[in-house]
């Protein structure tokens, strides 16, 4: 203990340096990837909090996108793209609607099955965890240095492929 710690205070948490294996390394995969897609999230959610969207999670930006790729869609589209069942899609549409990031607009089959389309709110929503994700982005590939980001991208690509094969599955959310 040093002279200028007080005799209760807690002992610093040992970090993991260079010369001492990290234990993680030893996980599994599968393991380290989910970890891995945990803490990016948490940054990305802490953030598009602290710029006014706490009450916004990975499933509603999973609907913004959904949505603004394809223009618009009824419910039961939008439930069948982001993997969840017809009445939490309506759930979740009319939460959205209700909150002003979606509206409604005659569908093609009649007023019983309208598109929803998003907002200028929900494109804000997306601005903003776009500039988010650029900015850890750009941390990450300080970090990694040199090409690391462009081999970490390649190398997810070839995991990908090799799970998917040629048919990349659509992106769901993570339960």
């Amino acid at each position: 203990m040093s002279a200028e710690e007080p005799e209760d205070a807690e002992p610093a948490e040992e970090s993991v340096t260079a010369e001492e294996p990290d234990p993680l390394a030893d996980s599994d995969l599968t393991h380290l990837l989910r970890l891995a897609l945990q803490t990016v999230r948490a940054e990305t959610m802490t953030e598009l909090a602290a710029a006014g969207y706490e009450q916004l999670g990975p499933l509603h930006d999973l609907a913004f996108s959904v949505l603004q790729t394809r223009g618009g869609c009824t419910s039961d589209e939008l439930g069948e793209e982001i993997g969840v069942a017809t009445p939490e899609a309506v759930k979740l549409a009319k939460e959205l609607e209700k909150r002003g990031y979606l509206r409604r607009i005659p569908g093609p089959r009649g007023p019983r099955h309208p598109h929803y389309v998003i907002t200028s709110k929900a494109q804000q929503h997306l601005r903003a965890a776009g500039y988010v994700q650029a900015r850890q982005e750009a941390r990450l590939a300080e970090w990694l240095g040199g090409n690391g980001l462009t081999e970490l991208r390649t190398r997810l690509a070839q995991l990908v492929r090799s799970q998917a094969g040629s048919e990349v599955p659509p992106l769901r959310p993570i339960w």
